[in-house]
């Protein structure tokens, strides 16, 4: 156990005192936290596909060094049975195909953080969802019973 003490420091904002070890000043800002429910989507998906975690998981480490090379974008491409998960980074390409269990809704296509989508998935077993209301909307994912969990969508020039 440490002891910390905190203190409003005028101008400067809170004061952190780790007794003989640190200082953290934490700066105020004016303003409105954001409405995070708002992120949220609510609306009905227009694509729920579900897929094994542990093909998934695979498919986005294959693709992780091309995307960590450039913007750490991963593309998914959502068809009638499958789902091709790809990276690009200057003229170099990954791409791998994986068996969808089931999907729901027309095919689409949306750019995801590699790193996010590989934090998610790291020890989920069985089927994990991804259901997206529109493009530009957070994608939901759900496993089992797990919370869910939502990944802002990534611009991707595809």
């Amino acid at each position: 156990k440490k002891q910390v003490t905190v203190a409003f420091d005028g101008k400067r904002g809170l004061r952190f005192d780790f007794v003989g070890a640190a200082i953290a000043i934490v700066k105020l800002i004016e303003g409105s936290p954001p409405d995070w429910l708002k992120l949220i989507p609510k609306k009905e998906p227009i694509l729920q596909v579900q897929f094994w975690a542990a093909e998934v998981e695979a498919a986005v480490r294959r693709a992780l060094p091309i995307a960590e090379q450039g913007k750490g974008i991963l593309r998914m491409v959502f068809n009638d049975s499958t789902v091709t998960i790809s990276a690009k980074h200057d003229g170099r390409e990954v791409e791998s195909k994986i068996q969808a269990f089931t999907t729901k809704g027309k095919p689409n296509k949306i750019g995801l953080s590699a790193a996010y989508l590989l934090n998610y998935l790291v020890g989920k077993d069985g089927i994990v969802t991804i259901a997206i209301t529109d493009p530009e909307s957070p994608v939901i994912l759900k496993h089992q019973k797990n919370p869910n969990v939502i990944i802002m969508p990534m611009l991707v020039q595809w």
